[in-house]
């Protein structure tokens, strides 16, 4: 079993961290298929859809399992890999109060990485 990592880059503004969640994604022409939210921070998100996303789209997420459950966003494809169906979107204009729900979400599992952490390291000097 594996436990929560974070995602790091140094191109990422925001902290991020590994998140699963089912979710829908629909698109400006009405589209919907079911997603998968792998990571999130407070500025984007990588999923895996089981519909190709076009890079530079506009899709509405809606969050249906999970902490998040219920948030719905609006974000661009800034990745598409049709071919595994992993996708890379950044957030527009959340309202802040979801910003604040997504790095409250970020910081609890960044919380438990470092419970992992310490719980390893306590393990070893056993």
């Amino acid at each position: 079993m594996h436990g929560p990592a974070i995602v790091s880059s140094e191109r990422r503004r925001h902290p991020r961290a590994q998140l699963a969640a089912a979710a829908s994604v629909t698109t400006d022409v009405g589209d919907s298929a079911p997603a998968s939210v792998r990571d999130i921070s407070v500025g984007g998100a990588s999923l895996v859809s089981k519909r190709p996303l076009p890079l530079g789209s506009t899709v509405d997420i809606h969050v249906t399992s999970g902490r998040l459950r219920g948030v719905r966003l609006r974000a661009e494809v800034v990745q598409s890999k049709p071919d595994t169906g992993q996708v890379g979107v950044r957030f527009s204009d959340a309202p802040s109060f979801i910003e604040s729900l997504i790095q409250d979400t970020v910081l609890a599992e960044l919380a438990k990485l470092a419970e992992y952490g310490a719980l390893g390291a306590a393990i070893k000097r056993a």
